[in-house]
């Protein structure tokens, strides 16, 4: 089996091993105070990261818990906001029925009322020409009249001027 380290890396480590801190001299040893130290440093060192490591954890764990809280708060948030929308989308669908409902009933009263409106238009038209058809004959029975008027005035006249008129000859027969 071969070495991992060359003849040169492991004359610097006395046992071989790297876990061994600097450089040994070749020709000397460890005695076993020096050792103890390595182990209760490696032990220390040991010890020191563990506790890093479960400060770490337990700031990851705190991180997960955090993040997991986050992401239950978001949830909810989505929730509410997605219901706060299908009650508005469904307020809004609501009001769009009726105003469409209104509008329709507008649209019918307004049609009603174009109609009533050209009746009356229509009635009103016939009431006009009846009222000049109307005013036409008065004008006409005024007419008369003044012409009747100035016939009498004017046959007056005429009588007062001449002699009483005999009678019809077949009529002035019929007395004797």
């Amino acid at each position: 089996m071969a070495w991992p380290f060359t003849p040169q890396q492991r004359g610097r480590f006395r046992s071989g091993s790297p876990f061994l801190q600097g450089p040994v001299e070749p020709g000397k040893s460890f005695d076993g105070a020096e050792l103890l130290r390595n182990v209760q440093r490696m032990l220390t060192d040991n010890d020191r990261l563990k506790k890093e490591l479960n400060d770490k954890v337990a700031r990851i764990e705190a991180q997960n818990e955090r993040i997991s809280e986050l992401i239950a708060k978001n949830e909810r948030l989505v929730d509410e906001r997605n219901s706060m929308l299908e009650r508005r989308n469904e307020a809004l669908r609501n009001t769009t029925e009726q105003s469409s409902e209104v509008l329709q009933r507008i649209q019918a009263q307004k049609a009603a009322l174009e109609t009533e409106i050209t009746n009356v238009q229509s009635e009103l038209s016939t009431a006009q020409r009846h009222l000049t058809i109307l005013r036409q004959t008065e004008q006409v029975r005024r007419n008369d009249e003044a012409l009747f008027a100035l016939v009498a005035v004017a046959l007056k006249r005429v009588a007062a001027r001449a002699p009483p008129p005999e009678p019809a000859p077949h009529l002035a027969r019929g007395r004797n």
